[in-house]
């Protein structure tokens, strides 16, 4: 699994995830800063990327009109760096034994809870 971590979230998910075995950029890392949601949802699905982010109900809204994407994590709160770096460790924790995120939602509660769901709902 591939991870995009989104510009509202801190660069040092990068590390975490890289940390547990899984390849991650931040999207400043890759030029993308100030990309249209639309425009970002295309690099994701083009280049297999998980995004990680907390932008929620746009990415949940696009994500849900298209066939096939790579997944999406979102940290449910606008939480301090170091909660984001929590929250997206037992997230990948819980990610580890899967093989794959296609039209896959995990959410983390600030509260530490993990749900997953697919989207669009099978």
């Amino acid at each position: 699994m591939k991870f995009l971590i989104d510009e509202c979230l801190s660069p040092a998910l990068v590390t975490v995830a890289h940390e547990r075995g899984f390849e991650a950029y931040h999207v400043a890392h890759r030029g993308w800063s100030g990309l249209k949601d639309p425009q970002l949802l295309e690099q994701l699905v083009d280049q297999e990327l998980i995004l990680v982010t907390n932008n929620r109900d746009d990415f949940l809204s696009l994500m849900s009109g298209v066939e096939l994407h790579p997944g999406l994590v979102v940290l449910l709160d606008n939480v301090r760096r170091q909660r984001q770096v929590e929250l997206f460790t037992a997230v990948l924790e819980v990610l580890r034994p899967l093989t794959s995120m296609i039209n896959k939602v995990a959410e983390a509660a600030s509260d530490g809870t993990i749900s997953i769901f697919d989207l669009p709902a099978i």
